[in-house]
């Protein structure tokens, strides 16, 4: 007992570590005659610049059927950085999409570390009726 109450101190007395990510949501779509046009607000917040950051995205439509398969690379990236990336899905209704799911990180390379999960950075949210995940 008293070891497991000297590790307890000893635990919480380390500092915090914050987990930095690469958040991606969703933030609207708007339907461009054949197109439906997404955008993306990014914000980088680890350290890493990226030079590349490809993902494989699979669109889902209401029923839940794959609609689609595409890849998207989202960099550059800067650290520490917001942007807003918007790319058109051809042959596609908005209202037709029902959720999208980044199904890989096909490439990622960043600076000054090549060796990053960069899937497991990932956050998705969403501030529309389509849902993102990963």
């Amino acid at each position: 007992m008293r070891f497991l109450k000297k590790f307890m101190i000893v635990i919480s007395c380390l500092p915090a570590i914050a987990i930095a990510n690469v958040n991606i949501e969703l933030n609207k779509t708007e339907q461009r005659n054949n197109s439906c046009r997404v955008y993306l607000v990014i914000k980088n917040d680890t350290d890493l610049a990226f030079n590349t950051f490809k993902m494989d995205m699979v669109l889902f439509n209401k029923e839940d059927i794959i609609s689609k398969n595409m890849a998207l690379n989202i960099a550059p990236l800067q650290s520490a950085k917001k942007i807003v990336k918007a790319f058109d899905v051809k042959n596609i209704k908005c209202d037709g999409i029902g959720s999208i799911l980044i199904n890989k990180v096909m490439e990622c390379e960043a600076e000054p570390n090549s060796n990053s999960d960069c899937i497991a950075m990932i956050n998705t949210s969403s501030k529309n009726n389509i849902s993102i995940s990963k």
